[in-house]
Formats: C-alpha cells, structure tokens, sequence
C-alpha cells in the first residue's frame, strides 16, 4: 500500500515525457504508472459486484431504473490527486456506479435498503447532495461501499473503495448537460471553469429542477420567480435553449450518444417549459 501512495505522490506531480528524459526517469514513469494502472485494474471486480448487488436491491424492490459503472480515467484520478488532499490508496471513486432513478421516493426506497442489508461494508460517511445540493447546483446522494469477500480467491481485492451515485432522471439529465455543453462550447463548466452565464444558468436551472421535485435548493438561490427573471435575462444574451436544443438535434444522429441524447432532450424540454 505504501508504493501505490507513493505513485499516488508522484502522479500528484507534472512528469516529464518525450524524447529529451533520461533512461532512468523514463524506467521511473514507467513503474509509477504501472503500479496505478495496477491499483485501478483492481476496483473492476469490486465495481462489479456493487453494481449486481445494487441491481438485486432495485429487482426485490421492483423498482424502475438504468444501472451503469466504469472506472476513473487516469487522467482524472491525476486531476483529483493535483486538486484534492486525497491519497490514490483511499480515492473512493476509482471505482464508480450510478443508479438512475425516475423519481425521489425511489431513490429514497433504495438508499434505505441498501443500508438495511448490503454485502459489502458501507462508509460510514455518506454525501447527500440531494438535500444539500453543490454550491453549483449538482445534486445527487454518493454513497462508499468497502468490498468485501465472499471467496479465497477474491480476498486480495478486500477493502476496494467504490462510489455509488445514486440519482433521479432529471438530476441526471442536469448532469449530462453540464458535460455536452461543456463538450460543446471547450469549457470545463463541470469542474466550474468557464463562462459565468453558463456556470449560473445551469446553477439556476438545478434550484428549478429541485423545486420540481419538491426538494432543498442549494443555499444563496434566489425565490422562484427572481430564478425565473435571471434564467431569461441569461437565456437571451446565450441562447441557452437554443445551444441546448442543437445538441441535442446532433446527437440524434450519433450512436454513441444515444443515451445521452435522452437526457439531453430531458433538460431542454424542461428548461425550455420553464423559461418560456
């Protein structure tokens, strides 16, 4: 465990690569990344199992919803190491689920059970961006499940972390949005970087989308209708639902996008209805 807080460090750090390195930091990248490649390879059974045990609770309580996992991209388990004090030993998220459910009380029904009767260890801090949403306007409930074994022959894998989102459609297609329009326009608006009036549209939008679901707004968001007045003000000088509706006409095309574009056609339609 000390060697992969170690790679941890040195990935923390800009690396030199390319023609002019000497062997020798060329032979250190390579061992740094092998043993974090290695740390990430082994969240994959761990991520797995949560995902079907996650999947058994949604079955026995005959909930609706879309499961899905994937691991973090090196590139971001680097940003997080650069911009966090988390250590790559104890990142919760290498390995990563998301429920999406259709609707709050599902959501709730789930977390609940999960916390009833669950085979893997849950951590015992809990982040619910649902009733306290992200200065942003993410909102979400992140839970961390700890793997346990079941077998010899999977004990090695004993204690992985893996993060589980568990989130309503209409969080989701938020979420989605954030990413196309960002993907769209060369902004990290995700990670709060980029053009004010996007960053607050979508700020604004979330207060809205909460007061849909008849959940907490995040704290400073102005009432309803002062949302309302700001969100077409905004919707004006960008064209919000116009950039919204493009995207969405173009990933109709896109087989790669196909779930995407379901949730990116959520979020203009319901940010079209309230604007308009």
């Amino acid at each position: 465990m000390k060697a992969v807080r170690k790679a941890g460090d040195r990935l923390a750090k800009p690396m030199l690569f390319g023609p002019d390195i000497t062997a020798g930091q060329y032979v250190d990248a390579l061992e740094i990344f092998s043993i974090a490649n290695s740390w990430r390879a082994s969240h994959f059974l761990p991520m797995r199992s949560v995902q079907f045990s996650v999947g058994h609770h949604m079955r026995a309580l005959r909930l609706k919803g879309d499961m899905a996992s994937r691991p973090k991209r090196m590139e971001s388990i680097r940003r997080k190491l650069r911009e966090s004090t988390t250590n790559l030993d104890t990142m919760n998220d290498i390995g990563g689920c998301r429920a999406i459910m259709p609707d709050i009380k599902s959501v709730r029904s789930l977390l609940e059970s999960m916390r009833d009767n669950f085979p893997h260890e849950i951590h015992p801090r809990e982040f619910d961006y649902i009733d306290e949403p992200k200065p942003d306007g993410y909102r979400s409930h992140h839970i961390v499940f700890q793997y346990r074994p079941r077998a010899a022959d999977t004990e090695a894998f004993e204690g992985r972390r893996i993060e589980l989102q568990v989130r309503t459609t209409l969080q989701h297609s938020w979420a989605t949005a954030v990413e196309a329009v960002g993907l769209f326009r060369r902004q990290d608006l995700k990670h709060g970087k980029g053009e004010q009036d996007w960053l607050r549209f979508f700020q604004l939008m979330s207060a809205e989308f909460a007061r849909i679901e008849q959940c907490p707004v995040h704290i400073g968001a102005p009432d309803h209708n002062d949302r309302i007045r700001e969100l077409r003000d905004i919707d004006r000088r960008i064209g919000a639902t116009s950039i919204l509706e493009d995207i969405k006409n173009i990933t109709l095309y896109s087989a790669n996008f196909a779930q995407t574009t379901g949730n990116i056609d959520t979020t203009w339609s319901n940010t079209a209805k309230i604007i308009v």
